[in-house]
């Protein structure tokens, strides 16, 4: 399959982001904390833009005829340490405000990939 190493890396990125999202909603929906709710929603939203992109972009991709190369090897290596960081979270082991922190990072990361 054509761009099938550029597909892959779209998908990890979305899946991975998605993910976060979900445990954002789930942070936001368990606290009554006005202030803390108010954070977590704006990195929700902040996700949403990156997200349409990304799904832009990979139907792009499934879409055209024309090859694709794959993403640098430095990119695959800094999606990877994210997914790495990502797959290690569980959100019962954290304060709300700790889990935050270290999802928005883990996102930023995977944006940055």
């Amino acid at each position: 399959m054509p761009n099938q190493a550029a597909l892959k890396f779209i998908n990890d990125k979305i899946t991975a982001l998605e993910l976060i999202k979900q445990e954002l909603s789930r942070m936001f929906f368990s606290t009554s904390d006005l202030d803390f709710a108010d954070k977590v929603r704006k990195r929700i939203t902040s996700l949403k833009p990156v997200l349409f992109t990304l799904e832009s972009t990979r139907n792009s991709l499934e879409a055209t005829a024309n090859e694709v190369p794959p993403p640098p090897a430095s990119r695959i290596q800094a999606l990877t340490a994210a997914l790495q960081r990502l797959d290690g979270f569980v959100s019962s082991d954290q304060n709300l405000q700790a889990a935050l922190k270290f999802l928005t990072d883990v996102a930023t990361a995977i944006k940055n990939a």
